[in-house]
Parts: C-alpha cells; sequence; structure tokens
C-alpha cells in the first residue's frame, strides 16, 4: 500500500483515529515514507476518563514505536471536542519529553487552539472563515489568506473527497466473507432506472471530472505560501458511512483504470511545475498570459535545469512555446520560472489544446486543458429551425413536421425530478450530508459529471472530450437537468448528466428525438443566456449548424405527449425544494422507523 501511496506521488500517510502496528512503521522505514498514528480516538475530552486514555495511550505509542524514523508526526485524536484546555498542552508536554517528532492538538477544525496552543504543527481544513481547501484556490490561486499569522507548520486536512460513479466490475474482487451489499443495491437501481449498461461509461467519465478536481486542489496547495503540505481524505474509495467513492483508485488499492500513476504524478509528486493560470476558455482576441513556478521536494536541488512552455493541440502539434533561462532549482515552493504570455489570434478556432510546463532533459512537467473559440461566433444560418422556450409554440412546429431546437426554462422542469448540475462532483457522499439528521432539510441535488457523445456530429463544432471538463462547468452550473425516466429506452443523449449512484437516475443535457412528424433537440442550457460567453455561442452554433444539415436523423422516435410529460408547465417552483419526492430506497427522514418489539 505504501508502493502504491508512492507511485502516485505521495510521501506520507495519516491514520484517521488509530495507530497501526509495528509492521507499517518497519515498511515506511524502509521506503522512506512518513507517518502520522493518531491516539486511537475520535474523542470528546470534557471527561477525565478520556484525557487519562489520552495520556495512557501516548505514553505506549511512543515507548513501541518512538524509535522508528518514518514516526515524524503525532496527533491525539481525529476531530476532537472540548479539547481546547487539554490537548494543546499535552502537544507541548510531549514534544517538551520527546522532540524527535512534532505534536499537533488533534486534525481538524481550524479555531485558533490547534495553532497557538503549543502544538508543534496543525493539520486543519480552515482558519476561521478562510479556507485551506476547496474551489476558493482553484484556477491560479492559493490559500495564503488563510495562514496570516500562523507561526506553526500546517497541512491541510482531508483535501479532496470529489466522487466518482461506481464501476460496478469491482463486485467480483469481493471474496470470502467480504460482501458488496453496497455496491448490490446500488448496481439493482441503475438497473432499474435503465442506465445499467452505461456504468463503464459513467465511472469513465465521472472519474475524468474527479481527476480535474483533484488535479485543482493539490495545484492550489503546492502555490500557497508557507502552507506544509496536504492530506488526502483518501487515495481509494472509502465504503463506510454510507459508501465515500473519493479515490481514484478502488476500495482495494487497485486502479479504476482512468487515471495512470504516472499522469497522477504529474500534479502530486517531489517536483511539479505550476502556472498560475485563472482561466480556461480563450477566444482569438485574447492572449493567454500566466505566471508559472515550480514546486521542489525532491531529494535534491536541481543543478542547470532548462524550463520551457509550450502550447499543443490535440493532435500533440506544438502551436506555440518559449523557454527561461537555465537556472538551479533549489529545495522549496514557490520558486519562479517566468511569465506566458501567448497571443492567441493565429491558432486554429475552435479548438482544445493544452498548455505545458515543464524542464527539458527531464520527466517534470505538468499540463492544463485549455480551450480557444472565436473572437466572434457567427450566427448559424440555419433557417429553418425553430429556437425557443416556449413548449406550445414548439409543438404546433412539430406538428407541422418542422425542426425544433428546445431549451425547457426552470419553471417548466420539476424540481422533485429534475436536479440542478454543479460545477464539482459530489463532495464525500450525499448519505452523511443531505439526509436527516444531519440535514435538517433534506436536498438530493447530485452532481457527478457528464457524459459526452463525442462521436454525435451534434458536437462536432463544439470541442470536448467524452467528460464534463472546465469549458463545460460554466454552461451546466445550477442548470436542471431533464430527468428522462418516462421515455423510451432508445432515447440515448448526447450530453448525459451522471447521476449520484444511490438514485441513478436518467438525466439527459442535450438529447434528440424524432417528435410527432417533427424532429427536436432538446437543451437543458439556455443557448440564449448570457453564462458561458464564447462557449456559450460555440455550442449554440455547433447544435444548429447540425440541425440544418442532412445528419438530423434522431434514432428515437416519441409521441409529443411522451415529449411533454418530460417537463411540466406550472411546475412546482424553484423554491420548492422541500416538497420533492424522493427515492424510497433512501429514506429522507419522512418515512417513520419500523416500530420495536417491547422488550421481554
Amino acid at each position: 500500500i505504501f508502493q502504491t501511496c508512492k507511485d502516485y506521488g505521495l510521501n506520507g500517510m495519516r491514520f484517521h483515529s488509530w495507530c497501526p502496528p509495528e509492521a507499517a512503521f518497519e515498511a515506511a522505514d524502509e521506503m522512506g515514507f512518513y507517518l502520522q498514528p493518531e491516539c486511537g480516538l475520535w474523542a470528546d475530552f470534557g471527561n477525565a476518563p478520556t484525557r487519562n486514555f489520552l495520556d495512557v495511550e501516548t505514553e505506549r505509542i511512543l515507548a513501541a514505536y518512538g524509535n522508528h524514523p518514518s514516526f515524524i508526526l503525532l496527533a491525539p485524536s481525529n476531530e476532537p471536542r472540548n479539547y481546547q484546555h487539554f490537548t494543546p498542552k499535552w502537544a507541548a508536554d510531549n514534544y517538551t519529553n520527546d522532540n524527535r517528532r512534532l505534536y499537533a492538538a488533534g486534525t481538524g477544525w481550524g479555531d485558533p487552539a490547534m495553532l497557538h496552543g503549543g502544538a508543534q504543527y496543525a493539520v486543519v481544513g480552515h482558519i476561521g472563515a478562510a479556507g485551506l481547501r476547496g474551489l476558493s484556490g482553484w484556477f491560479g490561486g492559493d490559500y495564503r489568506d488563510a495562514l496570516t499569522g500562523v507561526r506553526i507548520p500546517v497541512l491541510a486536512h482531508e483535501v479532496g473527497q470529489w466522487c466518482a460513479y461506481p464501476n460496478f466490475s469491482v463486485i467480483k474482487k469481493f471474496t470470502g466473507y467480504l460482501r458488496p451489499g453496497n455496491y448490490d443495491i446500488f448496481k439493482y437501481i441503475a438497473r432499474q432506472q435503465g442506465v445499467l449498461d452505461e456504468d463503464a461509461s459513467f465511472a469513465w467519465a465521472s472519474g475524468r471530472f474527479q481527476l480535474e478536481c483533484y488535479k485543482e486542489e493539490i495545484e492550489a496547495n503546492l502555490r500557497t505560501p508557507g502552507l506544509s503540505g496536504f492530506e488526502l481524505l483518501d487515495l481509494h474509495d472509502y465504503l463506510g458511512q454510507g459508501t465515500a467513492l473519493v479515490g481514484v483508485l478502488d476500495t482495494f488499492w487497485q486502479s479504476k483504470g482512468y487515471v495512470t500513476p504516472g499522469e497522477f504524478k504529474h500534479f502530486c509528486g517531489p517536483v511539479v511545475p505550476v502556472a498560475r493560470l485563472d482561466q480556461r476558455t480563450f477566444t482569438t482576441a485574447q492572449t493567454l498570459n500566466s505566471d508559472a513556478e515550480i514546486y521542489n521536494f525532491g531529494e535534491n536541488p536541481i543543478p542547470n535545469a532548462s524550463p520551457y512552455w509550450k502550447i499543443l493541440s490535440r493532435s500533440g502539434d506544438t502551436v506555440a512555446g518559449g523557454e527561461w533561462e537555465p537556472r538551479d532549482i533549489l529545495i522549496g515552493k514557490n520558486i519562479p520560472l517566468g511569465k506566458i504570455s501567448a497571443d492567441l489570434s493565429g491558432l486554429a478556432a475552435p479548438g482544445a489544446y493544452e498548455l505545458e510546463v515543464g524542464l527539458k532533459h527531464s520527466t517534470v512537467k505538468n499540463a492544463w486543458n485549455i480551450w480557444l473559440y472565436p473572437a466572434q461566433v457567427k450566427p448559424s444560418r440555419t433557417a429553418d429551425v425553430l429556437v425557443t422556450n416556449d413548449w406550445n409554440a414548439a409543438k404546433k412546429y412539430l406538428v407541422a413536421g418542422g425542426k425544433v431546437l428546445f431549451m425547457p426554462s426552470r419553471a417548466d422542469l420539476d424540481p422533485a425530478r429534475c436536479p440542478p448540475m454543479k460545477n464539482v462532483p459530489i463532495f464525500w457522499n450525499i448519505q452523511m450530508t443531505v439526509r436527516l439528521p444531519q440535514n435538517p432539510r433534506p436536498r438530493f441535488d447530485a452532481m457527478l459529471g457528464l457524459l459526452c457523445e463525442t462521436n454525435s456530429p451534434a458536437l462536432a463544432e463544439f470541442p470536448t472530450d467524452s467528460y464534463c471538463d472546465w469549458q463545460w462547468t460554466q454552461l451546466v452550473n445550477n442548470v436542471r437537468s431533464v430527468n428522462l425516466k418516462g421515455a423510451p429506452a432508445s432515447l440515448r443523449p448526447i450530453v448525459w448528466a451522471i447521476d449520484d449512484w444511490n438514485r441513478n437516475w436518467k438525466l439527459g443535457v442535450i438529447f434528440e428525438c424524432n417528435a410527432g412528424p417533427g424532429r427536436l433537440l432538446v437543451s437543458a442550457i439556455n443557448l440564449d443566456g448570457n453564462r458561458g460567453g464564447s462557449e456559450l455561442q460555440q455550442l449554440r452554433r455547433s447544435l444548429l449548424d447540425y440541425m440544418g444539415s442532412d445528419r438530423f436523423h434522431p434514432a428515437a422516435t416519441l409521441t409529443l405527449d411522451q415529449v411533454g410529460s418530460l417537463w411540466a408547465q406550472n411546475a412546482t417552483s424553484a423554491t420548492g425544494e422541500s416538497s420533492r419526492v424522493f427515492d424510497p430506497d433512501l429514506n429522507d427522514g419522512s418515512i417513520p422507523p419500523p416500530a420495536r418489539s417491547p422488550g421481554p
């Protein structure tokens, strides 16, 4: 397991609320891997027995494992309660007695006692209102504001937690006394909802979206001056507490197939180039500008390094680039490499490109996907297509055999059946965050990314891979997907919204069908809106050009009544979230618990 962690660029492991056995320390010593045990507690320290247990257990742990060089950090408890007047002093006293490692006041939280009460390091997710993880530091930013006035090393707590859809092929790995009961349930629901045959595609596409989020999260940490590192919640899936599919590895520490160790290590490793790239979509009227830095905590400084940058086309051709002067790269972070400035006016658009920063004559490199659109997206000349968000008008046009691009309004879509999409995947898992008693107003909005049918000519002029990447997120964030539960199985979206594995609704973002005598293409995204800028206009152009071509021949056929049932005029407003209907397999708290038999 430690070797797998090292393969993915990690150099240590935190043991959440427990201490591992001797074998773990011995393996870590031999491999050069750092350990942070915890004293077997996830506790409330407002009572004497717990405080006494911590003192006794600490003494036993240090006596048993204290000579291991891998044992560099020790915390008393995960997310402790009522600890402020006890564990900071515990950390100070133990450091005085044995300074061969650093001691924290606990892991989690972010109040002053963690930082200023005597501990020598802290593992926190935020400090006050300022976060040390999450979107605030993504896209070229960092978390430096959180560290003002902090004088001890800080690690970000339980970074990541972005989920991916399960690949049910993992079920066959459970043998002996292990039982994949949770996966059996999820698979059953997927079959009932008619999406089971998309399982492998959903797993891969949602995994790639998850990977992009992990990349942003980790790079923000590496860019932050003074931040000493991070601890992932996990590199592999966690099957407890409702099932948290947060890993890029499955629960058996094996690859899920959507990222290699080498690719992950480009942004999570000993030496990582990072860019302060604050946008991912551009037009040909813009210049790409970014500062580039390098993070080096490899074994040694890198003498006479030759840093470079380049922009690559989808076919791998270099279309722009430059080099910076050779220099010695010392150990540390926020080491400047130089400025990137690329005039984009001469590049083909629309197009998908990649910005790469690296060191010549080495394997050190990192890359970011970018998208380029024309400065002025010319409108489609399709004259025989009605573009509308009025279903009555659309229906009349379809009855006459016409072609319609229909965009249902938010009010058309029942909030109990048509969940909004988000710009990030599900965090941790919905079972522990949206249901009672954790949430007094349960919700079931879910998002695990998109699955795009890249072979569809409808997307021919809108560059995309088969998964949700950053050119999509502004277009779909808070947009309601269309529930296709009542539609024939032959209706398969061009762009799917991937639902949470506990519910598995068949959700469409862009789909097409023959509707009565007419032909219909539906976009849940309002293509006449103002979100997304050039990428929105390019998507609109791509869809309309397709509809105006002789390639527009949908495979599925629905009656007009079937189509109309997918949305409801005058449906419950978006403010009526509390009245939505939940999947009966997931009690939101409204179903009374079964009566207990009286005792003897």
